[in-house]
């Protein structure tokens, strides 16, 4: 399932587990990096809610970017 098909946070947490799991690999240089550790905390712990038409727009948009610049917060 893409994540602009999920229609719950729930959904959303499932679907990210897949990609941690791709990405959370050994060969993964950002797995210890705090930016992608807070994410993931962020992810887990949203409240299970529908998500409104305004976010799976966002959600929609989002997911056609192709390359991802994280910034140290």
């Amino acid at each position: 399932m893409k994540l602009s098909e999920c229609n719950s946070t729930s959904q959303i947490q499932h679907e990210f587990d897949i990609i941690q799991g791709k990405f959370g690999r050994e060969g993964f240089k950002q797995r210890y990096s705090p930016v992608y550790l807070y994410l993931c905390s962020l992810v887990a712990n949203f409240p299970d809610q529908e998500l409104s038409d305004k976010d799976k727009e966002l959600i929609r948009q989002y997911s056609i970017v192709k390359t991802y610049l994280l910034y140290e917060i």
